[in-house]
């Protein structure tokens, strides 16, 4: 009886014991068990992440000049730029007109302008233009004249007013209304002193001409518009009738 009674007592002290390695065990591993670390071999190594990039570690400043982030560090050879986007300018033009691009014939609301060979194309200065040429300015001219297309609204009074404004004293414009291929045109000519600069060269500019042609066409009313000093204009007039006369 005192035997079994022996035998007992042990067996519950080496259960007791074996309960508390086990729960001392359980301490130790669940550590490292929490969310962070599930799915993960713990018994791996620690590797610290890779050092960043020296470019990223930089300061960034505001360049008011190009209105984008330029990095104080200097960044390796054929490394991307950071920053910034590399895709076009998504804003709205100020008018739906299609930019041309330049050389040959401008085609614009419906109609189309053959243009001579002695007009040399230049990139639209804004997008209300839909193409721009220069015209080789005469001799004793200091600047080359301008030839726009645009598709603009507004009545005629209107715009033959807002354009004499642009000159010194408002002179009176010379209008003439026609018909070309079925289509209404009215040409204008102003002529006087320039209030503003033109093509870089300070303003006033006298003895300075304006030369449109309004073309109410298919899709929108079309403005052909040459600018430039008088002897300018005039060596390209006939040329310029030509051009408007040929629309299609």
């Amino acid at each position: 009886m005192t035997l079994m009674l022996m035998r007992d007592v042990s067996l519950l002290f080496r259960r007791a014991w074996l309960a508390l390695f086990v729960a001392g065990a359980a301490l130790l591993v669940l550590p490292a068990c929490g969310p962070e670390n599930v799915g993960k071999d713990v018994s791996e190594p620690y590797e610290a992440p890779p050092p960043r990039h020296p470019a990223m570690n930089a300061p960034v400043s505001v360049s008011r000049s190009q209105g984008g982030p330029t990095s104080a560090g200097a960044l390796p050879p054929g490394h991307p730029p950071i920053g910034g986007s590399t895709r076009g300018s998504m804003s709205p033009s100020a008018s739906s007109t299609p930019v041309q691009p330049t050389g040959g014939p401008v085609a614009i609301a419906g109609v189309t302008f053959p243009i001579p060979e002695s007009f040399h194309p230049e990139p639209p200065a804004n997008r209300m233009r839909a193409a721009q040429f220069a015209l080789p300015h005469a001799e004793g001219d200091a600047v080359d004249a301008e030839l726009t297309f645009s598709l603009a609204g507004g009545d005629l009074e209107g715009n033959v007013a807002r354009w004499e404004g642009f000159f010194e004293g408002s002179p009176k414009a010379e209008v003439e209304k026609t018909e070309i291929g079925g289509k209404s045109v009215a040409f204008v000519t102003i002529r006087g002193t320039l209030k503003d600069g033109f093509r870089d060269v300070p303003g006033p500019l006298a003895d300075f001409v304006q030369y449109t042609a309004i073309v109410q066409a298919p899709q929108g009313q079309v403005f052909v518009k040459a600018l430039g000093p008088a002897r300018t204009l005039e060596l390209h007039k006939e040329a310029l009738d030509a051009m408007v006369r040929g629309l299609e």
